[in-house]
Order: C-alpha cells, then structure tokens, then sequence
C-alpha cells in the first residue's frame, strides 16, 4: 500500500510539474506577445510623439557620420542660402543632401530645406519686394529635391524694414502667409518651421504669424554670446539671467505650445578667462567646442556644476592662461527635457548633428523622452537603465516596467 501511495504522489508530482512549466511558457509566449504589442503601438504612434527635430550642417559628411535616425522625426539641412531678389543659392555639394535624403526617407524621417540668413537688409528686400518670389523659389525647391517642408533661419530682422519703413512684424506675417498659402496648396503636408533666437526677435512677436507656420524653432542657445562674463551656453531655470524658461514664456504669448520646438545644443563654449573662477571676465574670442570634445576635456580636468544654470562646466590652464568651457551633456539636457515635457511643447530639437560625437548616451535620453524605442526597445523597461538616469525619473514614470 505504501509502494503504491508513492508511486502516484511521485505520477502527481511528475504532471504538477509539467503543468508548472507549460504555465511557465504560456505565461513567457503572453509577456512577449504583450512586449509585441507595446513596441507595435509605439512605432505606429510615432509621428503622433514630439518632434525630435535635427539640424544637419552641409559640412557633415553624411558617409562617416550617421545620427540615431531611429531617434529623430524631422532633419533640416542647413543651408541654403538666399539673395535679396529671393532666389536660392543650394549647397555647394548637393549629391551630401542626397544622401541624407534618402537615408532619412528610408526612417520615415521627414527632411527639411534649412534657409538661412543673417543679413538684415537681405531679409528686408525680400519681405518688401520680393515674397511670391521667394514662396514660389521654395516651392520649387521642395518639388525638385524632394523635400518635406522648409525651415527659416532669418536671424536679427530689423524692427523697421530698411526699404519701406514700416514695421517688419506685419511685413514678416503677410510673407509668412504668401509662403503658407503657396507650400500649402501644392502639399498640405509641407512642414514650415522658423527659427527665433533666446531673445525672440521683434518680427516674431506676433499672435497672428501662427497661423502661418507650423512650428518655431527656439535656439536655446548662445545665451552668453555677447556676455562679458564667463557662463553657461543654455541656461535652465536661472535665477541670475535669462534663460530657456524665460525664452519659452516669451513664446507662449504668441504661440501655441505645440508649435514651440526648443532647440538644444550639441556644443559648448570655450573662453580665455581673467581667472579659474566662473563668471569672470573673458579676456578673447570664444571658440565653440563639441560635445563630445568637451565631455572627454571634463573627464580629464575634472566636471564642475553650476546649480544656477544647471549646465557643466570645466576649467583648465594654457600655458599660464586659464580658460573655462560651458558645455551641456545628457545630464543637463535631460533636465531641459523633462522640462519640455512638463510644458507639453511641440517638441525638441538640436543643432547640430555630428556634434554630439560618440556620445550615444544622449541618445539615449532623447528616446526616453520622445518614447521611441529605438534600436533596444527593451532598454526602456529595463530597471537599471531606468535608475541610471534619475535626472529621467519624470519621464519613465510614462513607461510599463514589463
């Protein structure tokens, strides 16, 4: 009898067993069909997501630099350029912009024509005499290139125009509205973006020009450009200065917040300084420095941290010559992120690509912002990948730890 007891507790044991693991792999089968599911929704909402918008200079050589094109919606290339009388002047080596087209297109990357000037009497011309022309050179330029919309680096417009003398805030709006009409009627899917500075130029001050882009880039940027002082490139929630939050208050008065791109900087700034101390006098030029330059510079002199700025810094000496480098790294700018996300923004946006370097770290952060997987979705629902970035943790509250 005991013989017998044994033998079918060790036949139930046996099947209690196999029962176990075939809930063990039905359970494993749902928890990836589950992951399937999370991963197949995140693709199909990408263009439903921020925009992750990247500016890709014409010097980049698209054949020895890729950027996370998993990471990214839309890639201007930057630039072409533009006369008065409103005709384009194209890169010098279109077959570079090929390229980076067709890459991007292979992503479902949308690619923008980046025009850009800094002459103040070039852009005057072309608002006063010369906006159909302008709108329909741009048209022809998308149609030929193949292009999905066009971004407008007009920098510093006069608040007067020079040709008329009248107020170029009205004069920028008619030809934002002559460009929207013509883009928009050949292909309501053209994207229009212009580009303002941390300042946010008169011209752009008005309510009435969003209803005539689809997005203003913000260069959160060059905030120390004219600076006497050492400083940081991109503040963040200063109380000393201007800052992005400033910047960006200044736009919603304008604008819609999901028309509102803030632009981050692959780069920092380098000075010749009076002393080691920060916000001491520049005694030269600035030189701009990569991020992955000045990141490798920080491990070597030793990171520092300006709580007012929230931004990196370091100092070294040449010679008997200190100078000092204000740079951002995944840290700071994942703190601007968080930020953007906070305000509901539009999206965000870098310049420039290729100079982040090796750095993928920061790549990283823009996928957990964005919530686009990328290469490795499972990164995301990965504990210690969560925990390694608490300057995140805002953010990855948005995701299922699977």
């Amino acid at each position: 009898m005991n013989g017998l007891i044994y033998y079918v507790g060790i036949q139930l044991y046996k099947r209690g067993n196999a029962i176990i693991s075939h809930m063990r792999k039905l359970l494993l089968m749902v928890l990836i069909f589950v992951s399937i599911l999370l991963i197949s929704d995140s693709e199909s909402d990408m263009e439903e997501g921020p925009i992750i918008y990247g500016f890709w200079p014409d010097y980049i050589d698209p054949f020895s630099y890729q950027p996370e094109s998993n990471a990214l919606t839309h890639v201007a290339y930057h630039a072409w350029g533009v006369n008065s009388d409103g005709t384009l002047i194209a890169p010098a080596d279109i077959n570079r912009y090929n390229t980076v087209r067709d890459t991007a297109h292979q992503h479902k990357v949308k690619v923008i024509i980046s025009i850009s000037s800094s002459d103040c009497y070039t852009i005057d011309n072309i608002l006063a005499n010369h906006r159909e022309d302008f709108a329909n050179n741009v048209l022809g330029v998308l149609q030929e290139h193949e292009a999905d919309g066009v971004n407008l680096d007009l920098e510093f417009p006069l608040p007067v125009n020079s040709v008329t003398q009248t107020s170029n805030v009205i004069l920028f709006e008619e030809f934002a509205k002559t460009l929207y009409t013509v883009l928009k009627s050949a292909n309501p899917d053209y994207h229009i973006s212009i580009d303002t500075s941390s300042m946010v130029e008169y011209s752009y001050r008005n309510k009435n020009l969003s209803n005539h882009i689809d997005s203003i880039f913000l260069m959160g940027y060059d905030y120390n450009w004219k600076e006497e002082l050492t400083g940081p490139n991109s503040p963040y929630n200063d109380p000393t200065r201007h800052d992005i939050r400033d910047s960006v208050h200044i736009l919603l008065n304008y604008y819609d917040r999901q028309q509102i791109i803030l632009g981050l900087p692959f780069y920092g700034c380098d000075w010749p300084a009076a002393s080691d101390q920060m916000g001491t006098y520049i005694t030269g030029p600035r030189t701009a420095v990569d991020m992955e330059t000045a990141i490798n510079g920080a491990q070597i002199y030793g990171r520092l941290w300006d709580s007012n700025s929230q931004t990196p810094w370091f100092r070294y000496q040449v010679d008997t010559v200190w100078r000092q480098t204000w740079y951002d790294d995944e840290e700071s700018i994942g703190l601007k992120l968080n930020y953007a996300r906070s305000e509901n923004l539009g999206g965000i946006g870098f310049w420039a690509l290729g100079w982040e370097g090796k750095h993928s770290n920061i790549w990283n952060t823009v996928r957990v912002y964005s919530g686009r997987p990328g290469s490795n979705p499972h990164a995301l629902c990965d504990e210690s990948y969560i925990s390694s970035m608490p300057y995140l943790e805002a953010l990855t509250l948005t995701f299922p730890i699977i």
